[in-house]
């Protein structure tokens, strides 16, 4: 009888633990928005960094984005990634963004000042 419940005990342990959102779990390349490039995030000194891998369009400053460190600082803090920034092409500045995850989603979310928005990315 004591078995039977220290295995129930660990398996729902267990499960809880392997649900759980890992720090690393955004480290990959993603595809922002509906396409228009693809950014790899990484990890450096336990923060996290996205740059610029894939452009789809031929437009002049577009192609000047590739390989451009877009995402800095990130860090992980309760299950989401906080405290860091994001540079913003089409306008030239950058900004506050903390990014949450589901399954093959993140959702990044920018600040400037009190306007603030969100945007999708897709895991590829």
């Amino acid at each position: 009888m004591k078995s039977i419940f220290f295995s129930t005990i660990l398996l729902v342990f267990g499960m809880t633990t392997f649900a759980q959102t890992q720090a690393d779990d955004i480290v990959g390349k993603w595809l922002i928005g509906s396409g228009e490039a693809q950014v790899e995030i990484y990890k450096n000194n336990n923060k996290y960094f996205g740059k610029i891998i894939k452009v789809n369009s031929t437009e002049k400053n577009a192609q000047k984005a590739l390989g451009k460190e877009i995402i800095k600082d990130l860090e992980f803090q309760d299950g989401q990634w906080v405290d860091g920034t994001i540079f913003i092409i089409k306008r030239g500045k950058t900004a506050d963004c903390e990014v949450e995850l589901s399954g093959n989603t993140l959702t990044i979310n920018v600040s400037v000042g009190m306007a603030s928005r969100s945007q999708t990315w897709t895991r590829l």
